[in-house]
């Protein structure tokens, strides 16, 4: 059996945050620049022409600029961990890198 993984792209979504582990990063938002690739199956929709089997990627990018913004973690890694884990709760989307 093949699993199909198709991707998209998002690329450079500037979000300010809170970021860091230094008492004046705690206090002076940062212009971060995320990137993301999400993965699935998304042959279904290119077939069909069907934007019910797939996901809205303007809405992708307001959550992670939401979500960026609305942070306050210490370490990058954090960040993207539970970023990543936000974004696999939307429909359709099935890995996130």
């Amino acid at each position: 059996m093949t699993i199909r993984m198709d991707r998209i792209i998002l690329e450079d979504i500037a979000a300010d945050a809170v970021i860091g582990t230094l008492p004046e990063e705690r206090v002076k938002r940062q212009t971060l620049y995320v990137s993301a690739e999400l993965g699935g199956d998304f042959r279904a929709a290119g077939e069909a022409d069907d934007f019910s089997l797939t996901f809205d990627y303007s809405e992708a990018e307001r959550r992670i600029r939401d979500f960026v913004s609305s942070s306050g973690y210490f370490l990058l890694e954090a960040l993207a961990e539970h970023l990543a884990a936000d974004l696999l709760t939307v429909p359709h989307i099935e890995s996130v890198r």
